[in-house]
């Protein structure tokens, strides 16, 4: 029961919700990893999904999140990942994300 509902508005706005993230991200596979993040989440939420009002907005607020979380989530790699040269033509990044 819980799953058909999720579903149900998983099916109704999930185009919606990759045109979104794609509008924001740029990179339509990073964009389908946060999408695939927010139909796991709106699968755990279960029989409380099926009692929200407004399944899209919450979707959307999700999806925000997650967004938001990706973007951190890059800029931090970015700054731990300082690119090394050690003489021998091979990469090594910054010891903080091994």
């Amino acid at each position: 029961m819980a799953f058909e509902c999720v579903l149900r508005a998983w099916h109704s706005h999930q185009t919606e919700l990759y045109g979104f993230l794609i509008g924001q991200m740029k990179e339509p596979a990073m964009a389908e990893d946060v999408l695939q993040d927010v139909f796991f989440k709106a699968m755990r939420e279960g029989e409380n999904f099926c009692d929200l009002q407004d399944p899209r907005a919450w979707l959307f607020r999700v999806a925000r999140n997650a967004l938001t979380d990706s973007h951190r989530l890059r800029e931090a790699l970015a700054l731990r990942c300082d690119v090394v040269l050690d003489g021998s033509g091979s990469v090594c990044c910054h010891a903080a994300i091994s």
